[in-house]
Order: C-alpha cells, then sequence, then structure tokens
C-alpha cells in the first residue's frame, strides 16, 4: 500500500510553490531563484500547470516513483515554477531519493524545464513535456546525460496522488530464447547479479522512507516481494549453472537454475528446487540490458518480478 510519505512530500511541494510566489517580489522564486530570461506563451504552459504522478518510465532510469508539480508564482513578472520530488535506486541497488527544482520553462508546443539541484541551484538536468490531456502527460526526463522517456496522470490536490498507482516500467521485453547459454560468452555471463528492486520491510525502520519504495514491478500471485536478493550463475567449460536466493517477509527461498537460453536481448531459465538437478518448479524469462536483468521468476504459479544488477561478470 502506498504510504503518507507521498502525500507529505506532496504537500510539501504545493507549499514550496506557494512560497516561491510570495517570495519572489524580493529574492526571486523560494529557492533564490531570480526570473528567468526567456519567456513562455501562457496558453501553452497553462496545459502543463498542476500536480502529476508519474505512471510510466525507462526502466533504465531505476525510478520506482516521482511527484511534479507546476505553477506559476503569484506576484509579479509571473513565470513558471515546479518542483520534482523523485524515488528510486542506484546502481549498488541502494533506495535513494530527491527533490529538485523545475525552472526557465519554454517552449512553442512542447515545454522544457531545467532542473536544478536545490543545494546550489546547479543544473541536474531537463524535463521535457509533450502531449498535454486533461488526464495527463508524456515526457522525457533528462538526468545525467541520460534520456528517458515517461508519462504522468494528473490528479486533484485536495484527494492526493491516486491511491496504489503502479509504476509501469518500459523498455525490452521477453521475446524469444533458443540459443544454449546467456549470451555468446559463457564466461561473461558467469558471476552474480544483486537484486536491486527490494522492497524494504517497514517495521526495520521507523525512517520516513523505509517503506515509500514499492517495486515498481510489483508481485503477483502468493509470494511477498523480496527485501533482498542475489543470483549466482558458475560456467562449469560452457555449461551455465544458477542459485537464486531471495529473502522475504516469510522467509530465505533458495531456488536454482538450469538450461540456460538467451536470444537477442532475452533470457530464460529452468527453475528447480533443491539443485539444478531436483524437481523442476517453475521458470525465469527476463531481458539482459546495459548489465540489469529483469525479469518473471514464477515457482508453483506465484509470481515475482525482479531487477537484478550483474555485478561480477
Amino acid at each position: 500500500m502506498r504510504t503518507r510519505v507521498s502525500f507529505v512530500l506532496l504537500t510539501a511541494l504545493s507549499l514550496a510553490l506557494s512560497v516561491a510566489g510570495t517570495a519572489q517580489a524580493t529574492t526571486g522564486a523560494g529557492a533564490g531563484l531570480p526570473p528567468p530570461n526567456v519567456y513562455i506563451d501562457p496558453r501553452v504552459m497553462g496545459r502543463y500547470v498542476g500536480l502529476f504522478e508519474l505512471t510510466q518510465v525507462d526502466r533504465r532510469a531505476k525510478i520506482t516513483g516521482a511527484e511534479i508539480a507546476i505553477d506559476y508564482t503569484e506576484l509579479p513578472p509571473q513565470y513558471p515554477i515546479g518542483r520534482i520530488s523523485v524515488r528510486g535506486y542506484d546502481a549498488d541497488g541502494r533506495q535513494t531519493s530527491y527533490q529538485a527544482n523545475l525552472y526557465k520553462f519554454q517552449g512553442k508546443d512542447a515545454v522544457r524545464a531545467q532542473i536544478l539541484n536545490q543545494g546550489d541551484n546547479s543544473v541536474m538536468g531537463h524535463l521535457v513535456l509533450y502531449d498535454p490531456t486533461e488526464k495527463g502527460s508524456k515526457g522525457i526526463l533528462e538526468i545525467d546525460g541520460q534520456k528517458y522517456r515517461i508519462a504522468m496522470n494528473r490528479y486533484d490536490d485536495d484527494d492526493g496522488p491516486p491511491p496504489n498507482q503502479k509504476v509501469v516500467q518500459t523498455g525490452p521485453r521477453f521475446d524469444h530464447a533458443t540459443q544454449a547459454g546467456w549470451g555468446d560468452s559463457a564466461a561473461a555471463a558467469a558471476g552474480t547479479y544483486s537484486l536491486v528492486n527490494t522492497v524494504t520491510d517497514p517495521g526495520l525502520s521507523a525512517g520516513p522512507f523505509a517503506a515509500v519504495v514499492r517495486v515498481a514491478q510489483g508481485v503477483s500471485g502468493s509470494s511477498t516481494a523480496p527485501s533482498d536478493g542475489q543470483l549466482t550463475v558458475e560456467n562449469d567449460g560452457g555449461d551455465l549453472s544458477g542459485t537464486l536466493e531471495l529473502d522475504r517477509s516469510s522467509g530465505t527461498e533458495t531456488v536454482y537454475l538450469s538450461n540456460f537460453q538467451w536470444g537477442g536481448a532475452s533470457r530464460s531459465a529452468d527453475v528447480h528446487s533443491g539443485s539444478a538437478t531436483g524437481p523442476e518448479v517453475g521458470t525465469f524469462q527476463g531481458t539482459f540490458t546495459d548489465g540489469e536483468l529483469s525479469g518473471t521468476l514464477t515457482v508453483n504459479g506465484a509470481k515475482t518480478d525482479l531487477e537484478l544488477q550483474h555485478d561480477t561478470p
């Protein structure tokens, strides 16, 4: 379930926008920003004013949730400003979050804004928004030199974000896997893969972000979302075998992988209990791109979506 943290963050964003308008007369926006030296037609900008929640994101961005608030300053000269709050995980699988300012909106149809670090106002990237509708907008998030496609839903400030909104990860999907192994080189496929879409047990910490990141890929069936996990793939003369350990609230689950196959970005394997030659209890199907293995583990009918980072090729 969604924690109240998201509501607190959005309340803070809304307040920040109001404060920005009040403070602008003497110090510019609330973040100390002066009126920008660019102009955007209010008839264009007005289609992007409001509160939005992220509903779709490129899986490479490693983002599990985000909210965006956009409005005009209250005192003249009025100009559009915004705030963005992002939650996700880094390359090491650690949960992370940040808030940033949106500044210098410009454009004639699609609009583009700078994403500024709230500490020193340095430019972290850009946000591009396009195809606005009454329900939301599409966009491109540019961070650290990388571009990620996103989609957002609009919501009413009085009601808060839609409950249990699932962020859909987009990117390569499982297509086919008919060749032996997990790529051209068995040696390259071997190593450890660390779970990065973990779910923190809220009972382990009272911190405000202890339970805010629930994996965007979700869990179906009767299995519980893992809080930690690792896949170890061993190469025995070109024959691969794997051991997958997942820590769940119900305990540690260990399964074994065999019959590794691939085709393009697709990866698959049979899943066994007890050992790699034990009873077959399910399958793993996924894709491998840029060092990240994304897929679905099916064990006795229960499905768990996993995001794993290849640590040691």
